[in-house]
């Protein structure tokens, strides 16, 4: 997966964006470029299977965004390299390694959002987005998927930071 279809640009929206239904959720993922991540929480009842990644939005407010995680377990899916191109994009490799999700806290909050990489987001049965992370206990660059809904969608919480 390569970044073509996002664009790297800071939006700097706040929380009310997140609340409202007047942005698109591609324009609320590439406003993460650059956050800050302050820790990863596991889902409980109906969120069940996925967990929320803390984020400070660039107007210091707290957002929730789903990733997923591997169904009963405390695990989650990471693409373990991320690359830049000489171009500016990212490719993802594919390949997935199941890393607990203690680990993906353990830097936080020295965890950033370097790119959202989004594939076919209009096309609900087929959209994918990839959040690139960077830390300083992980040697490269790592990517972790967004949950996506059945209406190719995620969900977005307010949250303390």
């Amino acid at each position: 997966m390569s970044t073509n279809e996002s664009s790297n640009h800071e939006l700097e929206l706040g929380i009310s964006a997140y609340a409202g239904d007047k942005t698109s959720t591609s324009e609320l993922l590439l406003n993460l470029e650059g956050c800050t991540v302050h820790r990863f929480i596991e889902g409980t009842g109906d969120h069940a299977g996925t967990a929320l990644m803390a984020v400070e939005l660039p107007t210091g407010d707290g957002v929730g965004v789903q990733i997923s995680m591997e169904v009963d377990t405390s695990q989650v899916r990471v693409h373990p390299i991320a690359s830049q191109q000489d171009d500016g994009s990212w490719v993802v490799d594919p390949t997935t390694e199941k890393w607990a999700l203690s680990s993906l806290d353990k830097p936080c909050p020295e965890c950033e959002i370097i790119e959202v990489v989004q594939k076919d987001i209009m096309d609900p049965e087929n959209a994918r987005v990839v959040i690139i992370l960077k830390s300083k206990i992980h040697e490269s660059p790592f990517a972790i998927d967004i949950h996506i809904n059945d209406r190719g969608g995620t969900e977005f919480f307010e949250i303390g930071l």
